[in-house]
């Protein structure tokens, strides 16, 4: 069995915990392991490393490499060369498999995103056997979360007929219900949570590419995997579950208790951390009175968060943003997104915190805005050439000076991009950046 991760998505739903430069999966929120390392090593548990696939956008990769050392496992990371949904993905580490690795076609494939939680090991692995088992058979498996209440942020599996004793066909995948049709479902009986998890060999899904998603099928019949990675740009942008599962007749689900969450929400968060006597969840500095059933998060070590006489509000205070949110408004967040982006002078404050992470040290925003100053720093053995261009956005090169660096460091600025020479004995590299816009 190969286990693919998929490590590329940017969601903005938990801003400003999550940016589009550091997506969810990349964050530790609830023990000391991110959410992506979790996913790693729940792998772990049921293949060695070289089973391991990482899909991921290449502009996380400096992330990728951070999250896994401290684990010491070493998979295979694959960097999609163009942004495209999880249908599309999973066509390329098919093809990646069979070409590449020479994987036999009745190969299982398990498909699992890397920003989930998920506790219970034991039934983890019990569900994935029995999903393996089933793929063998032809099915695509979905893993059904038996739910512990009415949940209107997920969708749901219907269960029909069936299959042996501890799985069935699906009878349909529904979309996120309102609470009256949520607390239908539960009270049925046989709906369970969807939780993006899939498994199946790499002859049945390239056979239901071909019945229902021709695009995608035809760029894989016609490509080998250097081909089709090259050529990855004309695949469509479209989901898995609706390129292949709301057609396929394969659908099978295997319920299981784990507990599980997408954290897609300020909410799922909250829900899922430790509280106080006042059923608080608080992480930080913090000093909360009368206050009740809140989210009180406070990343930034050199602010206090105080609170007196609230409920029920979710507050999140970050190096550069403070949100303020009421409990139960969470998926509206993506409206402030949607605001954000539309704003000129704050839409920066989506695409990332202060302090970023490249192959070759780290950039620290000082100031966002006009004038915009950087503060670039790290190790590198031998020259280094960093482009401008990716690292400032609406800012014209010509209008960037070096304003200050550090030690023997020493530089030559170019028409797009900084020549920089470390310290010959350290290997350290400091400056400071000055950008105004044009």
């Amino acid at each position: 069995m190969k286990i693919v991760i998929l490590a590329g998505g940017s969601g903005t739903r938990l801003f400003p915990l999550s940016r589009e430069e550091f997506p969810k999966q990349f964050l530790q929120l609830f023990n000391t392991n991110s959410l992506f390392q979790q996913s790693i090593l729940r792998a772990k548990l049921a293949v060695s490393a070289k089973d391991i696939l990482i899909l991921s956008n290449k502009k996380y990769t400096a992330l990728i490499k951070q999250h896994l050392t401290p684990l010491r496992i070493h998979p295979t990371v694959l960097h999609e060369p163009a942004k495209r949904n999880t249908a599309s993905a999973i066509a390329l580490a098919a093809k990646y498999l069979l070409d590449t690795e020479k994987a036999p076609a009745d190969t299982v494939m398990f498909i699992s995103p890397s920003d989930h939680m998920i506790f219970g090991k034991k039934r983890f692995l019990t569900a994935l056997k029995r999903a393996k088992q089933l793929a063998k058979q032809g099915y695509i498996v979905t893993f059904g979360i038996i739910p512990s209440k009415p949940h209107t942020g997920y969708g749901y599996i219907e269960a029909g007929v069936p299959i042996k004793n501890f799985a069935y066909k699906v009878n349909s995948f529904k979309e996120k219900p309102e609470l009256k049709l949520a607390q239908k479902y539960i009270k049925s009986g046989n709906y369970f949570w969807n939780s993006g998890m899939f498994a199946f060999t790499i002859q049945t899904i390239v056979e239901e590419f071909k019945k229902y998603a021709p695009e995608i099928y035809s760029l894989f019949a016609k490509y080998n995997y250097e081909q089709l990675y090259k050529n990855f740009s004309k695949m469509p942008d479209i989901s898995i579950d609706y390129a292949v599962m709301e057609y396929t007749k394969k659908a099978a689900v295997v319920p299981t208790n784990i507990v599980w969450s997408d954290i897609g929400s300020l909410e799922s968060v909250y829900d899922n951390l430790e509280k106080d006597n006042s059923s608080n969840a608080i992480r930080g500095n913090i000093v909360a009175t009368e206050t009740k059933h809140s989210l009180l998060l406070n990343n930034n070590p050199k602010q206090l968060l105080a609170t007196v006489g609230v409920d029920n509000l979710m507050a999140i205070v970050t190096e550069d943003v403070i949100t303020l949110v009421k409990y139960g408004e969470g998926q509206k967040v993506r409206d402030l997104v949607s605001r954000l982006k539309e704003s000129r002078s704050n839409k920066i404050y989506l695409k990332h915190g202060r302090t970023l992470i490249y192959p070759w040290g780290r950039l620290h925003i000082i100031s966002p805005k006009q004038p915009i100053i950087l503060h670039l720093y790290g190790r590198a053995k031998k020259n280094l050439i960093v482009s401008l261009d990716k690292l400032i956005s609406n800012v014209s090169t010509s209008n960037v000076s070096i304003v200050n660096h550090l030690g023997n460091t020493k530089f030559t600025q170019q028409q797009h991009s900084i020549n920089i020479t470390p310290d010959p004995q350290t290997h350290s590299f400091d400056l400071v950046l000055v950008a105004y816009e044009h």
